[in-house]
């Protein structure tokens, strides 16, 4: 059976693709290819925003600097990233 966006099904939540538990909070949380339009970045910070442990959870999050044509990319992130209130460190390669 499907779950509908939004709604829920044991103790879980499905955000767009994401299914998190309720109320849940993480020491680590991987995300890859999660910022390409602006409001994908914005619901990647705010599912870190939500799910992450205070104080000591970790968001390490792969993405491009720039997204041509659809807008999101690192510099989106970091922009909505002081907006959530994160702290954000960033990673040059």
């Amino acid at each position: 059976s499907q779950i509908k966006q939004g709604h829920t099904r044991k103790r879980a939540h499905l955000l767009p693709n994401i299914y998190v538990p309720f109320g849940g909070r993480f020491d680590l949380i991987l995300a890859a290819e999660t910022t390409y339009t602006y409001e994908s970045t914005k619901d990647t910070a705010i599912l870190l925003a939500r799910h992450l442990k205070y104080e000591t959870g970790i968001g390490l999050i792969a993405t491009k600097r720039y997204y041509f044509g659809v807008g999101g990319g690192a510099d989106a992130f970091r922009e909505i990233a002081a907006n959530e209130a994160l702290i954000e460190k960033e990673t040059k390669r």
